[in-house]
């Protein structure tokens, strides 16, 4: 588990922020509505073409035996998990590692779902009516009774207003790889808090933007009870929406100037826009 933590000061009021990542998970489940079991699986590697997929090793027992039964994987966000229980060592090697034939991700998921040299098979599937156990000779019901969409890696990013409230951000649909506190102020009605954010243009890297950055800042404002008053985010780069920004020249320290062109079919849109981080506003020039 991988923690930053990063401080903001307005006077002697401190907001901390701590982001981290889960790498691993418990499930647990049940094979024909008659054997229970548990699952455990963590990450093994990203696949080089998608961030959504990625490959996974782990166990899972029957709880009446607690005996380990060794798996490995991928996670398709688009399907959800394929599990396997091999004898062949070289394959679970080659599935954990995407060293499979096929040119693209793609063609690797279609040939890692297609291996028929199992000892046995777990589809995890976000359509509950293909989540199934295999054998070499049956095929059952499988439920799995806490799977989620992305279950195994998943970012979390929390503020810590006081020593008694945490604001779970993805809660204001604040998911990005990396999040920053610029400045915050407190007053007895409203606490204010300035992030700013960068996250990959596009989790398909060999798709469009897929090289590129986005990037924007936010502001947050919370009243006395450290409920949101409001939420406004400024886009400064957009990959797939056609939004690019360019850094001017300011006057003074704490306040970033931007020019900020979006694109819809033939027009441009040209904006100069102010962060003021010192009064945490934007601010629209004329």
């Amino acid at each position: 588990m991988l923690s930053i933590t990063f401080n903001a000061f307005s006077q002697e009021y401190k907001i901390n922020m701590e982001q981290f990542r889960t790498k691993s998970k418990i499930f647990h489940g049940s094979i024909d509505g008659k054997y229970d079991i548990t699952i455990y699986l963590k990450l093994s590697s990203f696949s080089d073409d998608h961030q959504g997929v990625y490959s996974v090793k782990g166990w899972y027992y029957y709880n009446q035996y607690k005996k380990n039964i060794p798996i490995v994987g991928i996670y398709d966000f688009s399907d959800g998990l394929t599990l396997y229980s091999l004898k062949n060592k070289t394959l679970e090697d080659q599935i954990v590692t995407f060293n499979v034939s096929g040119e693209n991700v793609w063609a690797k998921i279609d040939y890692i779902k297609s291996i028929t040299d199992f000892e046995e098979k777990l589809t995890i599937y976000n359509e509950a009516a293909d989540t199934k156990w295999f054998s070499k000779t049956k095929e059952l019901k499988l439920k799995v009774f806490d799977f989620q969409d992305n279950p195994i890696v998943k970012d979390f990013a929390f503020l810590k207003l006081d020593n008694k409230t945490t604001i779970n951000l993805a809660g204001f649909s604040i998911a990005y790889d990396h999040l920053e506190i610029v400045n915050s102020t407190k007053t007895k009605l409203e606490t204010k808090v300035l992030l700013k954010y960068k996250i990959g243009g596009n989790p398909n890297i060999q798709g469009m933007c897929g090289a590129a950055t986005d990037s924007g800042y936010i502001i947050l404002s919370f009243d006395a009870q450290n409920n949101l008053n409001y939420k406004d985010e400024l886009i400064l780069n957009d990959c797939r929406g056609s939004i690019y920004s360019e850094k001017l020249a300011s006057a003074e320290k704490s306040k970033l100037r931007f020019k900020t062109t979006s694109s819809s079919g033939d027009k441009n849109i040209v904006k100069q826009i102010i962060v003021d981080t010192k009064s945490i506003s934007f601010i629209k020039e004329k």
